[in-house]
């Protein structure tokens, strides 16, 4: 009775955390009624979203297989209290999901380029996420609160002696089962191939795609640090590994 009651109370909040209208006129303007009536996109407390100049929110055939889900703004009370509102922005570019989004409060993500993502991609509270080139994401991927990825130095630099054009902007690609932990900084460039972890406070600006699976890399510049590592992805597990390491947890949920 007691797990019941806590499900339903659960329900009851994630409900008043959402911005119902919102989430159903964003649906009904944006996709055919057949996939709007699902709402794929549900938007919560302080989350918004702009589509302009062209601009695509793509939700494939995989998506819709995998029963995907869009979730702007989804308050996990993860490093979030009083956080400031959440933005995806597709500015002329395509956003090209294969799965459920997870964009935690207090992210911003502004996509003038093209970005694909696998299954499960989950952004942490205040992530900043800037793709002017291109992005591709692989599945279950978690990106730590406070991380940035940034395909652009925005900026041109030249050679005062020899002024030219130099380009400022490389696609960057993030394998399946990566952790990229908190307040890391991804670069224009930057390869990870699955099964790695970049360790927290990170900045990856080259190519790793030679790095073996299971793998830890980090530092600025982030540089190989061990093999053999990964983190549990397992959830059941992960649940239990909580349970026997603090007490807390046990009273939480036991």
């Amino acid at each position: 009775m007691k797990m019941f009651l806590r499900r339903v109370w659960n329900r009851l909040a994630d409900l008043r955390n959402k911005r119902v209208l919102y989430t159903i006129w964003f649906n009904f303007r944006n996709f055919p009624f057949d996939k709007a009536r699902h709402l794929p996109v549900l938007f919560y407390n302080g989350a918004y979203a702009t589509i302009l100049q062209g601009g695509r929110l793509e939700l494939t055939e995989q998506f819709w297989a995998n029963n995907g889900r869009v979730l702007v703004g989804y308050p996990s009370l993860d490093f979030e209290y009083q956080c400031e509102k959440t933005h995806l922005n597709i500015v002329g570019g395509v956003l090209r999901l294969n799965g459920t989004l997870d964009v935690r409060r207090g992210c911003i993500v502004e996509i003038k380029g093209v970005c694909t993502f696998g299954e499960d991609v989950v952004f942490g509270p205040r992530c900043r996420v800037r793709v002017h080139n291109e992005l591709l994401i692989g599945s279950t991927v978690r990106v730590a609160h406070e991380t940035q990825i940034f395909d652009s130095n925005f900026h041109y630099v030249e050679n005062v002696n020899e002024p030219g054009f130099n380009p400022i902007s490389k696609p960057i690609r993030i394998g399946s089962y990566v952790w990229i932990c908190n307040r890391s900084t991804v670069q224009a460039g930057s390869v990870l191939p699955s099964r790695t972890i970049l360790a927290s406070n990170s900045l990856l600006n080259r190519d790793f795609a030679d790095l073996e699976p299971d793998s830890l890399i980090g530092g600025t510049p982030a540089r190989f640090i061990k093999r053999g590592v990964s983190r549990v992805w397992d959830r059941k597990r992960e649940f239990e590994y909580h349970k026997r390491e603090f007490e807390w947890y046990r009273r939480m949920y036991e």
